[in-house]
């Protein structure tokens, strides 16, 4: 759509066939013989501006041919869209077309780390945000994310601590919504430092994730003995970190108090006793909260991995979880029931396998096998449905996980598995490739079942980031994990379709 500037007025005109101004030919000497040039073909009106992309082209008088002419696109501002030749402030009427207004949120992420060097940070942002990095850097470090862009950072480059024994605090701020990633997020203390097998990703299952929780729960195995737990705040900040035993029911707790960075070294005695369970963390002031492997203790086995607390606010617990396995082990997930509850456990059809009551606060790492479910048919379904809200690792909350359209962004299609499970209606589901606009698969799930595919398998670059947006006709449970649950963001905020 073009619009046409009236403030500008037609300074030329047309005498037979050739082009006077003032009664003179243009580009003609009163001493030489007129020329007459080609007859001209007018492409825009002199005055007009049109949209090309998001940039704005402005039509001209060609100086050589004095046609007129589309001049040198100038591009919008970050935060502004090109809309009927103008560029327009987001929000404020300015949604380019094929795309949608935002949700709010989604322009505020964390991420704690270490070897910043070996980190890479994606960028996406579908209308275009100017994005701040923060944190343990001084002065903050601000990149421009053009529109519909998909753009990547090394963490060191930006500016953060490269030593292997510091800890980084990353923190993003976008003025408009934005998606992100992170890779290679390894916890190792000395040494060049291994791959983590949990591949960085900010937190999955909340909208904004600036630093406003105050409450952390993340599963402890016998093996935390050599964990090392890390916390932040840029203001003082208190934290009780307390322990519940899984076969003892001991509760043991710890209280520290701290400014920026804290690292813990004496998390062993919170599990000494090498009982599985719990470990909460309760702050005065909002932090980030991270547990995280050191060396590992058999290198040809496992490497170090850096995963985070399953993060929840106190009053944003969910009361039912999904979760579906792919591997015969191991077949079990860990919870924190906060006081007395009934807890049932679900198949994938609805069915009931089992029914657990608590009395009081409990921690527990329940066996798939023991309550009941099929372990050997792969892959199945858990879901778990409790009377009040309660934390539980290794699954996603359904509250955020049931959605008709979503997005997602990671380090690697190869290593990247889509899930999709239609719970009461057959799902027809399409899947596109955000980084060239193409449709890569259509999956049709029957109501009750669960549908897994390697995006590669899709179509998706092998070994490739990617850029993802699935769309189903009705509602469904959807996730992407590498192997751990990517962040799934809305479908307004990911690439249009």
């Amino acid at each position: 759509m073009v619009r046409t500037s009236w403030l500008l007025a037609l300074l030329y005109s047309f005498t037979g066939s050739a082009l006077t101004v003032g009664g003179c030919s243009c580009g003609q000497s009163r001493d030489r013989p007129l020329v007459i040039p080609s007859p001209c073909v007018a492409n825009c009106m002199l005055g007009e501006t049109s949209c090309q992309g998001n940039a704005v082209a402005m039509c001209v008088s060609d100086p050589v041919t004095r046609c007129t002419m589309w001049g040198t696109p100038e591009s919008c501002a970050v935060g502004e869209s090109c809309n009927e030749g103008v560029c327009e402030l987001l929000g404020d009427g300015g949604i380019p077309d094929g795309s949608q207004p935002s949700p709010d949120g989604y322009t505020d992420y964390w991420i704690l780390g270490q070897l910043p060097a070996q980190t890479t940070v994606y960028l996406y942002a579908r209308n275009g945000s100017r994005v701040t990095f923060g944190g343990t850097i001084d002065p903050p470090v601000t990149i421009d994310v053009l529109p519909d862009t998909f753009i990547s950072r090394n963490v060191a480059d930006l500016g953060y601590r490269a030593t292997g024994t510091d800890w980084y605090f990353l923190q993003m701020t976008g003025d408009q919504p934005f998606m992100t990633h992170l890779d290679r997020v390894v916890s190792v203390l000395t040494g060049p430092g291994t791959m983590a097998d949990w591949h960085g990703d900010v937190l999955h299952d909340k909208p904004v994730l600036g630093l406003h929780d105050t409450f952390y729960f993340a599963a402890a195995q016998s093996g935390t003995v050599d964990d090392i737990l890390v916390l932040y705040s840029p203001v003082e900040t208190t934290a009780t970190i307390r322990h519940l035993g899984v076969n003892s029911g001991a509760a043991n707790t710890q209280t520290r108090t701290f400014t920026g960075l804290f690292v813990s070294t004496d998390l062993p005695l919170l599990i000494g006793n090498g009982d599985n369970g719990s470990i909460t963390v309760t702050a005065d002031q909002p932090i980030a909260a991270g547990l995280f492997d050191e060396l590992p203790r058999y290198p040809e086995e496992h490497y170090g991995s850096g995963y985070y607390f399953c993060n929840f606010n106190e009053t944003e617990l969910y009361d039912e979880y999904i979760h579906i396995h792919h591997e015969a082990t191991p077949a079990l997930h860990s919870l924190f029931m906060p006081a007395a509850a009934t807890l049932r456990y679900l198949d994938a059809r609805g069915t009931l396998v089992n029914t657990i009551t608590y009395t009081g606060e409990r921690s527990e790492y329940p066996r798939h096998a023991d309550l009941g479910y099929d372990t050997s048919s792969l892959p199945y379904l858990v879901r778990s449905v409790s009377t009040i809200p309660f934390a539980n690792a290794h699954t996603t909350p359904v509250a955020t996980d049931v959605v008709a359209e979503a997005a997602y962004m990671g380090w690697n299609a190869s290593l990247a598995k889509l899930e999709i499970y239609a719970l009461s209606e057959d799902a027809d589901v399409m899947v596109y490739d955000g980084r060239n606009s193409a449709t890569v698969g259509n999956i049709q799930v029957p109501a009750g079942t669960v549908h897994a595919i390697d995006l590669d398998d899709l179509g998706f670059a092998a070994n490739e980031p990617f850029l993802a947006a699935v769309v189903s006709d009705v509602p469904v449970y959807q996730q992407i994990r590498i192997p751990h649950y990517l962040r799934q963001y809305p479908g307004a905020i990911g690439p249009p379709i």
